[in-house]
C-alpha cells in the first residue's frame, strides 16, 4: 500500500501499522504535542511534543506496545487548543 499524502486529521478513522509515517499540516511553526489516548478508557497512551514547522509535517507511530485497538489521535498546540483529532485503528504487522 503507497503511503499515503493526505493529512492524518483530514479523515475520520485511519488504521496504522507500527512505524508508519503520518502526515498533518500545522497552522504555524511553534511546539506541538501529539497525544494517544485509548478510546475505551480515555487513558493517555503516550504524548509527545515536537517543534512544527508550518505546513506539511511528517511523524513516526510507533503502536507496537500499544493494547488499545481503537485509540484517539490529538494534535495541539502550545496552549492546549485542539488542532486536529482523529481515530486510529492500530494493526499488528504479520511477521
Amino acid at each position: 500500500m503507497p503511503p499515503t499524502t493526505q493529512s492524518i486529521f483530514d479523515v475520520k478513522e485511519s488504521v496504522v501499522v507500527d512505524g508508519q509515517n503520518i502526515e498533518f499540516k500545522l497552522p504555524s511553526a511553534g511546539l506541538y504535542t501529539l497525544t494517544l489516548i485509548d478510546k475505551e478508557t480515555n487513558q493517555v497512551i503516550s504524548r509527545e511534543r515536537f517543534n512544527g514547522t508550518i505546513g506539511e509535517n511528517t511523524k513516526k507511530i510507533y503502536t507496537n506496545s500499544i493494547q488499545s485497538r481503537y485509540l484517539y489521535l490529538l494534535l495541539e498546540d502550545v496552549t492546549k487548543k485542539e488542532i486536529g483529532r482523529t481515530t486510529i485503528i492500530t494493526k499488528w504487522k504479520n511477521y
